[in-house]
């Protein structure tokens, strides 16, 4: 291809451009006409985000929680009706240069960094500069304009990049532009993704196009296995993919998630290399599978790991329902943007606004990261997600009266919340509101009639046997459900300390009972990984192991009837469950306790009590956080009241997870109700 052009707005706005002769495309950008914009946006708006309704009544709530946040957003669909959309393309002959195209039917996407003196590109891939244009600088470098260019699926179809299609002095429409990103890049038949700081080998590119030309000749299972000869150069090569600026910004992150379609385009030794987002994919878990049985890649492997679960856990869903009435926490998700980089704070506000497709825009900026995380737990909290209660971070700044820390924590590194993928949405009244003093109070159920037990001497020897048994004598199916097994060092501390918390987690479940384990995950919709049931064969096997070693003579029998099958193919998930790491990652803890409310029918798990318990320190669980889908979260707290109870004032002591407890509810006696209590930072 000939070197392109690109005729700079500004100069389109003054008149002609200056006459262009040329072999090579000429690309112009120009305003589409609102009917064509509808048209390209029609199946976005169609979306979560075209959704009036969920809009409204979240901004109804986010009034009565917060009006000075309120009047920050406004319904997404007046931002993007009063967007230009400007797209760069082709024109029909030289007159026409200032005219608009012919109706677009698609457009493709760059999503990049934009260039600046803080980093610097791989060598040939500078920002060009057309000496035709003064004051005129390409957004990215000739070399990677062209692979975006060679994407098109005619020369007709439009291009967007922001630094072109938005106008960067016009602050106004930068806002609304702002407000529809995610539109924009939803709407995109292709999102092209261009990394310009990092360059890949002859040998590397050898090996990537390998990867490339296995995955397309077999997409539906890619056995490609490069021996440890090549796994090392691709470990190196993937460390160094995943060091780009592109994988640390916040909008790169976004853009990325919310296109259809995604590729790389990667300097390579000779040209750019188009990469599948899937390639990358696949090859990140090839070496991670490969580093488990690698100490010295297992190390460099954490190096990439950060970057790509943020992103992967991102792209995994737009936001959306995955699994009826549960969807991923907004917290969680607020939580991974503000973690990614961007030259503005408020820039952050608007992504998260835009992946949780709330259907609202950002009108204001914020002013500082304190700000940002106050508003986007009233945002949360608005749009149904209580998980911002259970937070362990840092203490937020309320802006409700005059400025003042909030007993509300931000989640923090280590947090459940961080990591829950799913949780049910608040009741129309979930008992939380704003007092007038500033503060967001909450209706509490305290339980007034309840005893934690630690596991008994039976129980422990059981699930010791059990662990050390599946160790020697079934460590095929034990590494099959958790990789950390492997590679462990039997005598080691970490293997050691990493057996206690499985041992006590299963102690305290048999503690809890049978019918407690088997009812458990049901309890919890989405807590528990899917692949964890067993084909019939290892069901018997297993059954039979495990209910001589765990359950001793409390285990059921062999039969095959469908009511006992599923009692055991719900056990064993249970069992799979824990040896996965799940129960063990939010328990956080391996001191596990049984704990019982009332008389024995509501049985659960939690952490043993802190030791700075007083004898007026009570257990309670926010109203909002009653349903059982929220086992994975730290709402189970420790309170002391500050006067009476009556006085409803309460200092928050700690805060437990509480899980396979059923829907608590008020009863008089074990579990009291009580509205709007407050709680001191």
């Amino acid at each position: 291809m000939q070197d392109p052009i690109i005729v700079p707005p500004h100069y389109l706005s003054q008149g002609t451009p200056p006459e262009v002769s040329q072999d090579g495309p000429v690309l112009v950008c120009t305003t589409i006409s609102e009917s064509n914009k509808e048209s390209l946006f029609h199946r976005a708006l169609q979306g979560p985000d075209g959704d009036g309704e969920d809009a409204a009544a979240i901004m109804q709530r986010l009034r009565q929680l917060d009006s000075g946040v309120h009047q920050m957003f406004d319904l997404k669909n007046k931002g993007v009706s009063r967007a230009p959309l400007r797209l760069l393309h082709e024109p029909r002959d030289q007159e026409a240069q200032s005219s608009p195209p012919l109706e677009m039917v698609s457009y493709i996407a760059l999503s990049y960094c934009w260039h600046a003196d803080t980093w610097t590109p791989a060598p040939g891939y500078q920002a060009h500069e057309d000496v035709r244009y003064k004051d005129w600088r390409w957004p990215i470098s000739m070399r990677m304009f062209k692979g975006l260019l060679s994407l098109r699926e005619w020369t007709q179809e439009g291009v967007w990049i922001d630094a072109v299609c938005i106008n960067q002095v016009n602050e106004q429409e930068k806002l609304y532009a702002i407000g529809s990103m995610d539109i924009i890049y939803k709407s995109a038949r292709l999102v092209v993704i261009a990394l310009e700081d990092v360059e890949v080998s002859p040998y590397e590119e050898t090996l990537l196009q390998e990867c490339i030309a296995i995955n397309e000749f077999n997409k539906e299972d890619a056995v490609w296995r490069p021996s440890n000869e090549k796994m090392r150069p691709l470990t190196t090569l993937l460390i160094r993919l995943f060091s780009a600026r592109w994988f640390q910004r916040a909008w790169c992150s976004h853009e990325f998630q919310l296109g259809r379609n995604a590729v790389f385009l990667v300097p390579g030794s000779e040209g750019y290399i188009v990469v599948e987002s899937t390639i990358l994919e696949y090859i990140f878990w090839l070496i991670k599978e490969h580093a488990q049985h690698h100490e010295d890649l297992f190390s460099k492997m954490a190096e990439v790991e950060i970057s790509f679960d943020i992103l992967s856990r991102m792209a995994e869903q737009d936001a959306a329902t995955i699994h009826q009435s549960l969807s991923r926490p907004y917290t969680s998700i607020f939580r991974d943007v503000l973690l990614l980089e961007s030259s503005e704070i408020s820039d952050k506000l608007s992504i998260a606004v835009n992946i949780s497709t709330l259907g609202l825009y950002l009108k204001e900026k914020a002013e500082n990261i304190e700000r940002c995380r106050w508003i986007l737990a009233m945002l949360a909290l608005a749009a149904g997600d209580a998980t911002i209660l259970c937070g362990l971070g840092d203490h937020l700044y309320s802006t409700l009266g005059p400025p003042s820390i909030s007993w509300l924590q931000w989640p923090a590194d280590h947090d459940s919340v961080a990591m829950m993928d799913r949780h049910p949405k608040l009741s129309a009244d979930p008992g939380i509101v704003a007092d007038q003093n500033g503060q967001i109070s909450l209706d509490i159920l305290l339980m007034t009639k309840c005893a934690v037990y630690q596991p008994t001497s039976i129980s422990f020897g059981n699930a010791e046997r059990f662990m050390k048994c599946c160790l020697s004598e079934h460590s095929d199916i034990l590494t099959d459900l958790n990789s950390a097994w492997m590679g462990l060092d039997h005598d080691s501390r970490r293997f050691y300390d990493g057996l206690t918390y499985y041992i006590n987690v299963l102690a305290c479940s048999l503690d809890c009972g049978m019918p407690w384990m088997a009812k458990a995950l049901i309890l919890t919709p989405g807590v528990a990984p899917d692949g964890l049931g067993f084909g019939p064969s290892t069901l018997q096997s297993l059954w039979g192991f495990a209910a001589s070693v765990l359950f001793e003579n409390n285990a059921m029998s062999n039969d095959t009837e469908d009511s006992a099958g599923d009692e055991k193919q719900a056990l064993l998930k249970y069992i799979g469950f824990v040896l996965r790491t799940s129960a063990v990652n939010f328990m956080d803890t391996i001191r596990t306790v049984k704990l019982v409310v009332g008389d024995l029918s509501t049985t659960a798990m939690t952490a043993s009590p802190p030791v700075e318990t007083s004898s007026r320190t009570v257990l309670a669980v926010p109203a909002a956080l009653a349903h059982p889908a929220y086992a994975t979260v730290k709402r189970l707290w420790y309170l002391e009241p500050l006067g009476s109870w009556e006085e409803g004032l309460w200092r928050i002591v700690r805060k437990e997870i509480l899980f396979g407890c059923p829907p608590l509810k008020e009863d008089g006696e074990s579990v009291l109700l009580r509205s709007s209590q407050r709680f001191t930072a």
